[in-house]
């Protein structure tokens, strides 16, 4: 593992290092072979751009192609207070998140690409630690409807939707933690401009491989997918570079919209055959495969620095558990893991950069279902400062959980983050 990383570690240090220079060597070698100095074209000061918020910008001579790189940290404290028996209290620094993005567009606007790779421990599954996040290519030459390939965030739950980076607390809820659909490989089709209704209807239907992310399985299995979200008071959609959107795919009030905008969405989705306890992420089965069905609704709402976000997630499984024969004769057993849950989510952005969070949550067992799949909930909230919007920003938060089955009483979490996205 350790060989892999320093491998990739030294292939962005060349690419980075090549996508610079190698411009400036043409450059250098037009120069020279140029017979009339009178031709030679004058440095163009947009070519090459750097700043805070946006990364690092090469445009192409002709300016139909561009690459934009940005880097992004995330270093967190923790501490885990466990009353009932202080032994077990635990306090932890990490680098959360450690994320490397490259997007960009070829041919003007008719195709936009997107990769991210993770590098952090937590940004990698620990039975597959391989950094590859994103690989996207989206053809985005039809006004009506557009396609994207690879692998991606599943457009379900709005939430997972969201980028980590743009998050009011220092992190989502755990009803996302157990009932999303996070990242797998396939197609979809999406478009903002539904029959015409582009201020008021949005549409995304996917076909995916169903494992999720970084994996091949064998079988027919795949997973599907539609959504639809209504937009009462009109879309505020900005359409930015590769799909990336300030306003709908953030939390938080920052433009303080003089009138209500409000995305109301319902989601639902099959996964057939699928060998993930989770349906696309969590333990791998050995042997046990069941089909999820899943569904939802959400609803954001953003005034005026006020800001309102509530998901209702559910996933039921085809059976409560699978089991085979051993040679010892020994029977084993495979449990789906079947749950519903819900949040509510709501915040206010002072004009002084603070931002005041607050959020509740819950998801329960669904009829008979694994065992070791119990009641959980959150309570709590937390403050945020932003310097620089969500590209800059120090955030504190506290949450009461309950539902650790080892413990009598209620645990309490006291996390701690900051943040640069460059």
């Amino acid at each position: 593992m350790k060989c892999n990383l320093s491998f990739i570690r030294e292939f962005f240090v060349l690419f980075l290092i090549s996508i610079i220079i190698l411009p400036v060597n043409n450059l250098n070698s037009q120069e020279s072979t140029d017979k009339k100095p009178t031709d030679d074209k004058p440095f163009n000061p947009h070519w090459f751009t750097s700043r805070m918020g946006e990364g690092f910008t090469i445009v192409s001579d002709d300016g139909e192609s561009l690459i934009n790189i940005r880097i992004r940290a995330q270093l967190r404290a923790s501490q885990e207070i466990i009353p009932e028996d202080r032994s077990q209290d635990n306090t932890t620094f990490l680098a959360r998140r450690m994320r490397l993005m490259a997007r960009g567009k070829l041919k003007g606007d008719e195709w936009h690409y997107y990769v991210q790779f993770g590098f952090a421990n937590q940004d990698m599954e620990s039975d597959r630690p391989i950094p590859l996040r994103d690989s996207v290519l989206t053809y985005n030459g039809w006004k009506s409807i557009k396609f994207t390939f690879g692998q991606m965030k599943v457009p379900f739950n709005r939430q997972r939707v969201n980028s980590s980076s743009a998050l009011q607390l220092v992190d989502r809820s755990i009803v996302n933690a157990e009932l999303n659909l996070d990242r797998d490989v396939g197609i979809q089709a999406f478009s903002h401009d539904f029959f015409g209704l582009s201020k008021y209807v949005g549409v995304n239907i996917g076909v995916f491989g169903g494992d999720g992310r970084n994996r091949t399985a064998k079988g027919t299995g795949v997973l599907t997918m539609a959504k639809v979200t209504f937009f009462p008071f009109g879309n505020f959609l900005s359409n930015r570079l590769a799909g990336v959107d300030d306003e709908l795919l953030s939390e938080g009030d920052f433009t303080r919209h003089r009138t209500p905008k409000l995305a109301i969405g319902f989601a639902g989705g099959f996964n057939g055959q699928t060998r993930r306890e989770r349906s696309t992420f969590g333990r791998v089965y050995e042997f046990a495969q069941f089909d999820y069905t899943h569904g939802l609704a959400d609803l954001m709402i953003k005034w005026m620095g006020w800001s309102f976000t509530t998901e209702f997630i559910s996933r039921r499984a085809n059976l409560p558990y699978q089991e085979r024969v051993l040679g010892t004769g020994e029977l084993q057993r495979e449990y789906s893991r079947s749950s519903y849950g819900y949040f509510f989510q709501g915040a206010y952005l002072f004009e002084n950069k603070w931002e005041i969070s607050l959020r509740w949550g819950e998801y329960k067992p669904l009829g008979e279902t694994d065992p070791n799949l119990l009641y959980s909930r959150e309570a709590g909230g937390g403050v945020s400062y932003y310097f620089s919007k969500h590209n800059l920003k120090w955030q504190l938060d506290y949450f009461k959980l309950t539902g650790n089955p080892l413990l009598l009483a209620d645990s309490h979490e006291i996390r701690t983050q900051l943040q640069l996205f460059y």
